[in-house]
């Protein structure tokens, strides 16, 4: 489910701060992260 991804996401960017700060650098990260949240948003 795409609202699970964002959520996993978001925790990520928490609890895991240097993980999401690699996974943020990552061209495919962002583009699924925001595909996912305009999805759930639209």
């Amino acid at each position: 489910p795409i609202d699970l991804m964002v959520g996993i996401m978001k925790d990520m960017k928490i609890s895991y701060n240097e993980v999401y700060k690699k996974a943020i650098e990552n061209e495919n990260f962002v583009d699924v992260y925001f595909q996912a949240y305009n999805s759930i948003r639209s």
